[in-house]
């Protein structure tokens, strides 16, 4: 995040994840396979393997150049954006042969405009020799050839004096460090040029590392030293078309952004490579999914001097572009091991708007179990002002955007509100912008958060919505109605609609079968999901034509409409003539059932004692389903040939041999938790068949399409 006063001018450890659910919601599913190992190790090659990335130097551009090449593997199309001239940068860049820097290997200091550059030259290597504080007699003794490594002192004088003595003991390069305090690296001159040694200056952490190291043993440093006369600044811009926009002309924008840039001296591993982390990681597993949105992934340089990459890139966008956009998630500082850090959503304006509400939405959809795992006063997402960080580029062009990050954000006492205050006021950890913002300033368990509740957001406004809308035979809106979908890769709960009837779900670019049951009624209906669709669904059994409820003696043969046993003793056979329905609730019949050519046979619970032949059904239903069309018991055989548009036969106690042969249904036919006194045979079906992992007890051998159910 960007320091104002700049722009005006647990560690390891991920939290246990529990399995995804089989065939959960789209939505839930994407979350439980978010990993925020993978985010940590992003995170940990940003700011340790490049280190410290300074808007105009070529670290900055190395980030983009991984981000991107991480992109580009998950399918997305990276382009790197530049644009400048910057404001000149002079770094030092530290390294050691034989010591494990902390913080990584790469440590970076202000390198004085008095000392030399190295350039593409040979670097320095030296032992250090700690000159103290560089006054007292002797402080210099041996320093002939080594790195003089002394305290940084604000006084002119003084520094001139340590950095003029040590290079008349023969120094070869010289650092000056804060040696109490918590100070990044300071920018200074000298008095007297020393155009033949590099001179740096470092932080208060390089101070106590470098002490710390000599206190273990002799260490040996590379320093190089470079001017950057102003260069250009650099982005990275990820993007994956919409399934049928292959140009991206069309379909709406989802993005997800945080900055690669750091400060001067700063590994930036919270401040930010944590979001790229998180971004990244949200990449991996969104890419997996066929979307009817567009995804893109940001990441933005120069955002500590100014938000100047978000900006630069915000200036490509077209008119058009800016219309599609649904929103941009950007996450800044989204995992701090700072104890009193909280979980804010950040606005330039103090509201809330479409990406904060979607964060709350998505917080809401956790479940107690992963919210419990993740730590329940961890997860409490809070909205207020801040603007600060990249999305202020996106609200200014009238996106809605939020500044997602990990802060202590002090919230508004009344009568102020996040809206009359000027602007946020907050508490950084004490890592803030300085050298030791490293892998120790990461929590993953925030990180995991993050992920969860920021991903979970954009990857749901990635998804389709399908707003379904069921009513019953009287066109009344059916409230508490369990509604499933099937889009080729099994059965997931959509939801139980509302009182009005009404349930959203989100699904990707896809073909589903949707199932909504309402007591004994059961309706299935296929829906191209492909963009956000509605879907109105009649759930209603077959309307009875005449209905038994007693006894009946003797055969019954049913030649048209829709016969209903409610109950009922039928004493014969029954017979269902083409185009004919036969709906059986709880009911007995001594007999057998046959059916050709039927247009509905539903038998839920009750038994028939005789064989059951059901031969080109339009929907045949024997038991399975919702609880309340329980099983059927058969005391004979049990064959099914050529359904045409529903099968479901489940939950049933068959005395002799079950035969599946010929179906041509819409999705595939369920032949699932039934016990057979016999042998379970299934075979020429289209689509297969499936038990939905509830197997069928076979006393006899389970043959062909039936072998592994």
């Amino acid at each position: 995040m960007a320091n104002p006063a700049m722009a005006a001018s647990d560690a390891a450890a991920s939290p246990a994840r529990a399995p995804a659910t089989p065939f959960a919601s789209y939505d839930k599913e994407i979350v439980s396979k978010f990993d925020a190992a993978n985010s940590y190790e992003h995170v940990r090659h940003l700011a340790e393997d490049i280190g410290p990335r300074l808007n105009g130097t070529p670290q900055e551009l190395l980030a983009a150049e991984y981000i991107g090449s991480v992109l580009t593997s998950y399918g997305f199309e990276a382009k790197i954006g530049h644009w400048g001239p910057v404001s000149t940068k002079r770094v030092g860049t530290v390294t050691s042969p034989n010591a494990k820097l902390p913080g990584g290997p790469n440590w970076q200091m202000s390198a004085s405009t008095s000392g030399k550059f190295t350039e593409a030259g040979p670097a320095v290597r030296a032992a250090v020799l700690d000159a103290g504080t560089g006054l007292t007699p002797g402080a210099f003794d041996g320093a002939a050839g080594k790195i003089v490594f002394a305290d940084y002192t604000t006084t002119a004088a003084t520094r001139n004096a340590i950095v003029d003595n040590a290079v008349k003991a023969g120094a070869v390069a010289v650092i000056l460090a804060y040696p109490t305090g918590n100070s990044a690296p300071p920018a200074f001159t000298l008095t007297t040029p020393q155009p033949t040694i590099p001179v740096l200056g470092g932080g208060t952490a390089h101070s106590k590392w470098i002490r710390g190291l000599l206190a273990e043993g002799p260490l040996t440093l590379n320093i190089s030293t470079h001017e950057y006369l102003n260069p250009d600044g650099s982005y990275v811009v990820g993007t994956r078309h919409a399934v049928g926009d292959p140009q991206g002309t069309k379909a709406p924008i989802v993005m997800v952004g945080a900055h690669i840039d750091s400060v001067l001296g700063g590994p930036g591993a919270h401040d930010d490579a944590s979001g790229n982390g998180v971004s990244l990681e949200f990449a991996r597993v969104i890419s997996q999914y066929p979307l009817d949105k567009e995804i893109r992934i940001g990441g933005f340089g120069g955002e500590e001097g100014g938000l100047l990459g978000s900006r630069a890139y915000s200036k490509t966008l077209t008119p058009d572009e800016i219309n599609r956009f649904v929103g941009e998630w950007q996450m800044d500082m989204v995992g701090t091991t700072y104890e009193p850090a909280g979980f804010f959503a950040l606005t330039p304006d103090g509201k809330s708007n479409f990406v904060v509400q979607s964060a709350y939405d998505a917080q809401a959809r956790l479940s107690p179990e992963d919210i419990d795992g993740l730590g329940r006063d961890d997860v409490n997402l809070q909205n207020c002002k801040l603007g600060q960080s990249d999305h202020q580029a996106f609200f200014d062009l009238g996106i809605p955007s939020s500044l997602f990050i990990w802060l202590d954000y002090n919230m508004p006492k009344a009568p102020d509100t996040c809206e009359s205050i000027s602007r946020g006021t907050y508490t950084t950890e004490p890592q803030y912008h300085r050298p030791d913002d490293t892998m120790d300033n990461v929590s993953a368990k925030r990180l995991q958060i993050t992920l969860d509740v920021v991903g979970g957001a954009a990857a749901y406004n990635a998804l389709n919505t399908v707003t379904i809308n069921a009513t019953g035979a009287d066109g009344a809106k059916l409230s508490d109605t369990p509604v499933r979908a099937n889009c080729g890769d099994g059965w997931r709960p959509v939801g139980t609609t509302d009182a009005a009837g009404r349930l959203v779900g989100v699904f990707p670019h896809a073909t589903c079968t949707f199932e909504a049951t309402s007591g004994r009624a059961l309706v299935q209906q296929t829906l191209d999901v492909h963009g956000d669709r509605t879907l109105a669904m009649r759930v209603t059994l077959p309307e009875c034509s005449s209905t038994i409820s007693g006894t009946h003696r003797g055969a019954l043969k049913i030649t048209s409409g829709v016969t209903c046993l409610d109950g009922a003793t039928v004493n014969g056979r029954i017979t269902v003539s083409p185009g004919a329905s036969l709906v059986s609730l709880g009911s007995t019949v001594n007999g057998g059932v046959s059916a050709i050519g039927a247009k509905d046979i539903t038998l839920c619970g009750g038994s028939v004692n005789g064989n059951v032949a059901i031969t080109d059904g339009q929907r045949v239903r024997i038991g399975g389903g919702p609880s309340d069309c329980a099983g059927v018991t058969v005391a004979g055989g049990l064959s099914v040939a050529g359904a045409d548009e529903l099968l479901i036969l489940a939950g049933n106690s068959v005395r002799g041999v079950v035969s599946v042969t010929g179906s041509e249904t819409r999705v595939a036919s369920v032949v699932a938790a039934n016990t057979v006194h016999g042998s379970l045979s299934c075979s020429t079906n289209d689509p297969g068949l499936t038990n939905y992992d509830r197997a069928n007890i076979v006393t006899g051998q389970k043959i062909g399409q039936c072998a592994s159910l």
